[in-house]
């Protein structure tokens, strides 16, 4: 996956994002992110350990960090 992004205060700029299929048997997750995010300005916000993405008027994604073991 290929992607442009661009942060400003608060503000996060997805270009068009770009994926490859010789690296992955099922694309079903990433290409549901790419569409989610192409050429997309979203908001995100920091809170305890989640990133949150958010659009004009609602949440779109959660991402949490997760330590591994």
């Amino acid at each position: 996956m290929e992607v442009f992004i661009q942060l400003e205060t608060s503000i996060i700029h997805f270009g068009n994002i770009a994926t490859t299929m010789m690296q992955c048997k099922k694309m079903e997750v990433e290409n549901t992110l790419a569409k989610a995010l192409s050429n997309r300005i979203l908001r995100y916000k920091i809170e305890d350990l989640n990133l949150k993405l958010e659009g004009y008027d609602e949440t779109l994604m959660v991402f949490q960090k997760i330590d591994k073991k």
